[in-house]
C-alpha cells in the first residue's frame, strides 16, 4: 500500500486529481481507480525536478492524453496558490504553455496556433473540421436548436467511434454562435465518454475556428455548462490566451493498492 498526496482541483466543473511527484509510476488500472474513488475527470502527475515542470494528463478510464488545457490552469494555481511558486512555463507533451495569475486569480495560459488536420468533413450527417489545439478536436458548428443530452451524447459516441475516419478517436465538439464575440459549446470528451462541464482545449478549438470565419481578433467568450472561458487571439494567431479561474475542492491521500 502506497500513500500519496493529492489536490483534487476543477476548472469550470472539469475535475482533476493532482500529484506532485515525478517518482510515481501508476498503473492505468491504478489511475481509473483513483478517478473512480474521488469521481473525477482525470489524473495529472506533475514532475518538478527541472526548472520548467512538466505535467502528464491521464483520462478517468486510465488512458494517457496528449494534453487538459483545464488541467494545465489548475497546476498553474496549485503552484501559484499553494507551494506560493511563481511558475512562468508549463510543459506539457513537450510544448512549453508560458502562465501567469492576474490580480483576479484568473489563470492566463498563453497557446499556440491550433492547426487544422483535415477540413470539411461529414460524418453522420453533420460537417465539422478536425483540429489539434493540443488535443485533438472534431469540430462542428451547430446551427440548430442544441438537442438534449442523451441526443448529443449519442450522436457524439457514433462520431468519436468511427475507426475508418478517426482510428485513434477524437473528442467531439459543438458550438453555436450567441452573440457577437460570444459562442456556447458543448463536448463529448473521449477517454472520459461522456459530455464534460467544460473542455478548455475544445473550446479553444471552436473559438479559433469562430475567429477564422468571422474575421475575429480580439477576445472571444466562450460558454460553457460548468463556466466561462475568456479566449483572446491576435492578427497573426501567434500571441493566443485562455483565461479562466481554477479551484481547489480539498487535498487528500490516495491510497495506491
Amino acid at each position: 500500500m502506497i500513500d500519496l498526496k493529492f489536490h483534487k482541483c476543477h476548472c469550470n466543473g472539469n475535475s482533476f486529481i493532482i500529484l506532485n511527484d515525478n517518482s510515481i509510476n501508476l498503473t492505468s488500472y491504478q489511475i481509473k481507480k483513483s478517478c473512480q474513488d474521488n469521481l473525477t475527470d482525470g489524473l495529472i502527475i506533475i514532475d518538478s525536478k527541472e526548472n520548467i515542470p512538466k505535467i502528464n494528463y491521464f483520462n478517468n478510464d486510465g488512458s494517457w492524453e496528449t494534453f487538459c488545457l483545464n488541467g494545465l490552469a489548475c497546476v498553474a494555481m496549485l503552484f501559484e496558490n499553494i507551494y506560493n511558486i511563481n511558475v512562468k512555463n508549463i510543459e506539457c507533451n513537450k510544448i512549453i504553455y508560458p502562465v501567469k495569475i492576474n490580480n483576479c486569480n484568473e489563470v492566463i495560459v498563453t497557446v499556440p496556433e491550433p492547426v487544422y488536420i483535415k477540413k470539411n468533413i461529414i460524418v453522420e450527417n453533420y460537417k465539422g473540421n478536425y483540429i489539434d489545439s493540443g488535443a485533438k478536436h472534431f469540430v462542428i458548428n451547430f446551427k440548430k436548436q442544441w438537442m438534449d443530452k442523451k441526443q448529443i451524447k449519442k450522436l457524439s459516441q457514433k462520431i468519436r467511434f468511427n475507426a475508418e475516419l478517426f482510428p485513434e478517436g477524437i473528442n467531439v465538439n459543438y458550438y453555436k454562435e450567441i452573440s457577437d464575440n460570444t459562442i456556447e459549446v458543448k463536448t463529448y470528451e473521449k477517454g472520459i465518454e461522456s459530455l464534460m462541464d467544460s473542455c478548455a482545449s475544445g473550446s479553444y478549438a471552436c473559438a479559433y475556428e469562430y475567429s477564422i470565419k468571422k474575421n475575429i481578433n480580439n477576445q472571444i467568450n466562450v460558454l460553457n455548462d460548468g463556466g466561462n472561458f475568456s479566449i483572446m487571439f491576435n492578427e497573426n494567431y501567434n500571441k493566443n490566451t485562455v483565461k479562466v479561474k481554477s479551484h481547489l475542492e480539498y487535498s487528500g491521500v490516495l491510497k495506491i493498492n
